[in-house]
């Protein structure tokens, strides 16, 4: 798997390429980098309209490559050793989206799986009537 990263590419068109092989999973880019089971700061998020070139300290433009077996830990410490920005892995639960802080030990392709079971949680609008009643 790869993410193409071009002269004016911007931070969108990133993640863009890669929700579209995890659709359960986002990727988000920071300034700097967070620790191991860290969450990463607002503030320092990067807006999807930056053009990569102008935030990444790269050395050339040139495709990101990874597998969907790779630790989300791994993953993200690649992606910053190959473009010089901070990557934050989230995963959709239940219609958020949430820092994988506490699972980056799976892969990419088991928290994509996690996401796509946690957001078929359905919830009813109304408690369901199980026509249970109290014993006397």
């Amino acid at each position: 798997m790869k993410i193409d990263i071009h002269q004016l590419s911007t931070i969108g068109d990133i993640q863009d390429q890669f929700q579209k092989l995890f659709p359960y999973l986002k990727l988000d880019c920071y300034i700097h980098p967070h620790l191991r089971g860290q969450a990463s700061p607002a503030r320092d998020k990067l807006g999807k309209g930056l053009l990569f070139k102008d935030v990444a300290p790269l050395k050339g433009i040139r495709p990101f490559s990874f597998t969907a077996g790779a630790t989300v830990a791994d993953f993200e410490a690649e992606f910053f050793r190959n473009t010089g920005i901070a990557a934050q892995v989230a995963r959709a639960s239940a219609g958020i989206w949430i820092q994988t802080t506490g699972t980056d030990l799976l892969t990419l392709e088991e928290q994509n799986k996690k996401g796509y079971d946690d957001s078929r949680i359905v919830v009813p609008d109304q408690p369901q009537d199980f026509d249970l009643r109290e014993q006397d």
